[in-house]
């Protein structure tokens, strides 16, 4: 039999129906064929033959095909996402063996013959795939997969490097907005601090200013720890709950914005905070300036929303948005 000059190779996409796949190349035993699983991943791994396909007949380049899956395979029919390959799995190997006889078989000839031209093929398959240099290069082989390795890791080591400068510039980022907002409420609220030392089972703090309510709690710190959010809550204006009791003699410290300069005369940087409580797409302020202020308008979430200022007098506004939603005006 001659051996044609093929790739040895057969690729197919699933369709969810075809369960036969065609190989037009010559295998004289069923260990010589390879059969592979692509899944939608990219994940490839070798079947197995009589558990996840079968071979129809062997030694034929026209009519030779696999079924696959089989019933009790793991696999189910090949979807379009996924792939199958069918190539050669020879063994480098000699196993015909001559003697000086009148009766030397041309078949074993042939046999050994058409094993080398395949087992050619397969290597030469497999060459291409690799690296290589060009004839009369002075770089070794080995040395261009050094360096191929080289430049990998130097690349990933630059590709982490830009990564870790963009996670330090986004904290950054995120620190400097955090304490922007923190300057921008300092500029309408009065930045407080009440320290306290406890009794034996003190939980409650009240705190005091002359104004109506705490905007925030900046730090909350016990002996000198800063004790984290989910640690204490607000039980109303002015009074901070912790959730465990303490001993005596627990110095504490809080620091907060308080503030509520729609309910004092005593209006912090000759400015006004109007609240929102309930969605609306209209916002009538009464503001008391005896001016046309300056707008700025936060939602609930902290992002700036744009409206349509209509200055009704000197002491009242009306801000306009496309939707409805809570939130807080700055009249400055």
């Amino acid at each position: 039999m001659t051996v044609s000059k093929i790739e040895p190779v057969n690729n197919y996409s699933g369709n969810s129906s075809t369960t036969t796949f065609d190989f037009d190349f010559l295998i004289e035993h069923e260990d010589e064929l390879l059969v592979q699983h692509t899944n939608s991943l990219g994940v490839q791994t070798t079947l197995t033959l009589g558990i996840d396909y079968t071979i129809n007949e062997i030694g034929n380049v026209n009519g030779s095909y696999i079924t696959f899956p089989i019933a009790g395979s793991t696999y189910s029919v090949l979807t379009a996402d996924e792939v199958i390959s069918l190539t050669t799995n020879l063994d480098i190997e000699q196993t015909k063996e001559y003697k000086n006889s009148s009766k030397l078989s041309f078949y074993t000839l042939e046999w050994s013959l058409d094993y080398i031209t395949r087992l050619i093929q397969q290597i030469a398959r497999q060459v291409a795939r690799s690296v290589k240099t060009q004839e009369g290069s002075l770089i070794e082989p080995n040395e261009l997969v050094n360096k191929l390795f080289e430049a990998e890791a130097e690349a990933q080591k630059a590709v982490s490097a830009a990564s870790e400068k963009a996670e330090i510039a986004t904290t950054a980022a995120n620190e400097a907005e955090i304490f922007a907002n923190i300057a921008k409420q300092a500029a309408f609220y009065d930045i407080k601090i009440d320290k306290f030392v406890t009794a034996q089972g003190q939980k409650d703090f009240e705190l005091s200013f002359e104004i109506d309510k705490v905007e925030r709690i900046l730090s909350f710190n016990i002996n000198n720890h800063n004790i984290l959010p989910d640690r204490y809550t607000l039980k109303n204006s002015k009074t901070v709950s912790l959730s465990n009791e303490l001993d005596a003699g627990c110095e504490v410290a809080i620091t907060y914005l308080a503030g509520d300069l729609v309910s004092t005369d005593a209006v912090l940087c000759n400015c006004f905070i109007f609240e929102q409580a309930t969605p609306a797409s209209d916002w009538n302020i009464f503001h008391k300036l005896g001016r046309y202020p300056q707008v700025s308008v936060v939602d609930s979430s902290g992002r700036v929303v744009i409206g349509e200022v209509q200055y009704i007098d000197e002491q009242n506004v009306k801000v306009s948005f496309s939707g409805e939603f809570t939130g807080k005006a700055y009249l400055v």
